[in-house]
């Protein structure tokens, strides 16, 4: 909790005639008025507070002040890595396999046609 709070007070530094105003941690932050320059400058003081050089994108990247939070403290060992999304794959099943010649060209005209012909109204063509 103190470092959420460290964060916030970083956070709010660009804005200290603000500092009556709570934060809202879901709100990203370029719909609270945070502009480039500004993202930079926080960038540059959080990066201060704990010794590391942060990515130039990092506002950008973690939008809000939960995911900015939360990706601190995973930098600083405090919180376990985030785990990767994973995306099922979609899972294609193959066409049963037919007694075909090797080669179309080794097909006469009117065989290639017929083969044609079958595999498009096979994929419903």
């Amino acid at each position: 909790m103190a470092f959420e709070r460290q964060i916030a007070e970083t956070e709010d530094a660009p804005h200290q005639c603000l500092d009556d105003l709570p934060l809202e941690q879901q709100r990203p932050f370029a719909e609270l008025g945070l502009d480039s320059l500004m993202a930079v400058e926080l960038r540059n003081a959080l990066g201060a507070a704990i010794g590391r050089v942060l990515p130039t994108s990092l506002v950008f990247d973690y939008p809000t002040a939960d995911a900015l939070v939360a990706y601190l403290a995973m930098e600083l060992g405090l919180a376990a890595p985030l785990a990767p999304a994973v995306v099922p794959l979609p899972i294609h099943i193959a066409a049963p396999v037919s007694a075909e010649p090797a080669a179309i060209e080794d097909l006469a005209d009117d065989d290639a046609l017929a083969l044609l012909e079958r595999k498009l109204s096979h994929a419903g063509f």
